[in-house]
């Protein structure tokens, strides 16, 4: 079954984080790959279009937030 968080029909999306000060939240989908790897995208909670922000070669799917932020 397909999961998703913003309508991407036919896409996987996993493991939202919330950035320290809530102002984005990163995820991983498959959008982009055809289903092979996932990679991470940022995203606004007041919508807009998600932005690709890994390129890993074996895709991305476990991540975290530093205490500081970056």
């Amino acid at each position: 079954s397909t999961r998703q968080m913003t309508y991407t029909k036919g896409k996987n999306e996993t493991n939202p984080r919330w950035s320290t000060d809530g102002s984005f939240f990163v995820f991983a989908s498959d959008r982009e790959s055809g289903g092979s790897d996932n990679q991470l995208f940022l995203m606004r909670p007041d919508g807009g279009e998600a932005r690709r922000i890994t390129d890993a070669k074996d895709g991305a799917s476990r991540f975290a937030f530093s205490y500081d932020g970056l």
